[in-house]
């Protein structure tokens, strides 16, 4: 599964195993038991999150690394997109965003786009 090609960008996690992306994927989307027990635990006891957990401290540097991935996407084709023919998801919010602005509406924010990507790649 190419991970976050629906952006326009392949990390080629088919291709190696030890990218980060797809670690960072793997260890939030496939957590081992004891993760998803911290998961839980944290969830009811949002104070446990500042604890020197192993699972805890993981599960924040894969998150990072994913968010990193994601900025760098938008940063990418925010300063090379020149034309409206892409066709994947982050081609047509940037698309749409050009439209608003181009009507005097401000569109998505940076953030707001990375929340899409996230979404659209926990829905993935």
């Amino acid at each position: 599964m190419p991970l976050m090609i629906g952006f326009g960008y392949d990390f080629g996690a088919l291709k190696d195993e030890s990218n980060p992306v797809a670690g960072a994927f793997f260890k939030i989307f496939f957590p081992s038991t004891a993760a998803a027990l911290v998961t839980m635990i944290t969830a009811l006891y949002p104070g446990t999150r500042s604890l020197p957990i192993s699972a805890i401290q993981e599960g924040e540097q894969a998150k990072i690394v994913i968010d990193h991935a994601a900025r760098s996407i938008i940063e990418s084709r925010l300063s090379t997109e020149k034309t409206d023919d892409s066709k994947d998801i982050l081609g047509s919010m940037l698309k749409e965003n050009r439209k608003l602005e181009k009507e005097g509406d401000e569109g998505l924010s940076k953030d707001e786009m990375l929340a899409q990507i996230l979404t659209f790649l926990t829905a993935g």
